[in-house]
């Protein structure tokens, strides 16, 4: 099983596509609390977290 990881930054499709060949991803579009409430499950499961300008 491919370890998960969440995804709040848009990645180009083929960069997206190469890490989604080693990961599990699940993508939002921010870090804010009502998106973690609405992924939780993943939030939960998830071995990392990757993006940029956000707080974390």
């Amino acid at each position: 099983m491919k370890p998960s990881v969440i995804l709040y930054k848009t990645l180009p499709d083929d960069l997206l596509q190469r890490l989604e060949e080693h990961f599990s991803v699940t993508q939002v579009k921010n870090l804010r609390p009502e998106t973690v409430s609405q992924h939780a499950e993943a939030f939960a499961q998830a071995e990392g977290l990757l993006g940029s300008s956000e707080k974390v």
